[in-house]
């Protein structure tokens, strides 16, 4: 569904940003006009969200301007590479499974968050795959749904990866609002039965202002401090081990520190943006650890002061 949906904004632009070059400069600008039309406008997204972030953000340790630069970079690439090449073409190139089976560690099953789907996680699950662990996806739909019909779907996809597999358990990962899913999955003690370990990324577990910016069933939840957020710390304490990965300098989850959850291992990083978490090597590895349980190397100053 996102992808169709992302297909037919990319259609638009391109009639737009062409008809603007055309009609402004002449035919020979065209190419041109969509190109920076294509990419300016995602630039200019990604600079309004760091503004907002900026404006909003929890407290963190100080980056240099090289820092800064590295931080917008990566993120900006990253968001090229979800919304012109991962998402867009997931139908046609990604996989629902990857890695071997049988393996020594547990299936894992990957959530996307939101306005995303599941080519969110190709770059991840090559990594896993290469290191022998089995990873699964699955699409959550529709776009703006429920969180709660969110968990629903991702029962469903437990139930068949542990019937598929013959594994007792599985290990959840979850991007952003995948993380929330989860915890709503998680929610009853007969699924977390099922479930060895949960892992999310930037995940709003006390929710976001940006949430603010836009309707939808899930971005009413999700907004900062919301009466259903409230609800799933009272009903929803974690019956599994979790962990919560987040950066210091989120451009999305904002405040940052939305991504402690209480009762979890909370891990923070610097200078990686939101999009950027889950195709991170740094994220990668880390991730890789907490599935297998191979011991942590030192980090050598990755770790931000006041981690906790």
């Amino acid at each position: 569904m996102l992808a169709r949906l992302l297909w037919g904004v990319g259609v638009g632009e391109l009639l737009l940003y062409g008809g603007l070059g055309w009609y402004l400069l002449g035919g020979w600008s065209v190419p041109l006009a969509v190109l920076l039309g294509f990419l300016g406008l995602r630039f200019v997204i990604v600079l309004a969200m760091f503004a907002i972030a900026a404006r909003y953000h929890s407290p963190r340790p100080a980056l240099p301007a090289s820092g800064w630069l590295r931080l917008l970079i990566g993120e900006y690439r990253a968001l090229l590479a979800c919304y012109l090449w991962l998402h867009p073409l997931a139908p046609w190139r990604a996989r629902s499974v990857w890695g071997p089976w049988p393996s020594p560690y547990p299936p894992v099953i990957l959530i996307h968050g939101f306005f995303c789907n599941a080519g969110y996680w190709r770059p991840l699950q090559a990594y896993l795959a290469g290191r022998g662990v089995r990873t699964y996806t699955l699409d959550l739909a529709p776009v703006f749904g429920s969180i709660d019909d969110y968990a629903r779907q991702l029962g469903e996809r437990v139930e068949a990866v542990c019937r598929e597999s013959g594994a007792p358990r599985v290990v959840l990962v979850g991007h952003s609002m995948g993380g929330l899913v989860a915890r709503v999955y998680l929610g009853d003690s007969r699924h977390a039965a099922r479930v060895a370990r949960l892992l999310t990324l930037g995940s709003p577990h006390r929710g976001t202002v940006l949430a603010r910016l836009a309707r939808g069933q899930n971005l009413l939840q999700m907004r900062l401090l919301s009466p259903w957020l409230d609800g799933l710390k009272r009903a929803a304490t974690p019956l599994v081990p979790v962990v919560s990965l987040y950066s210091h300098h989120d451009n999305i989850v904002i405040p940052q520190d939305s991504s402690v959850l209480d009762g979890a291992d909370n891990q923070a990083y610097c200078a990686i943006g939101h999009m950027a978490l889950g195709l991170s090597p740094r994220i990668h590895q880390r991730l890789y650890q907490e599935i297998t349980g191979s011991p942590a190397p030192p980090r050598h100053g990755e770790r931000c002061r006041g981690d906790r």
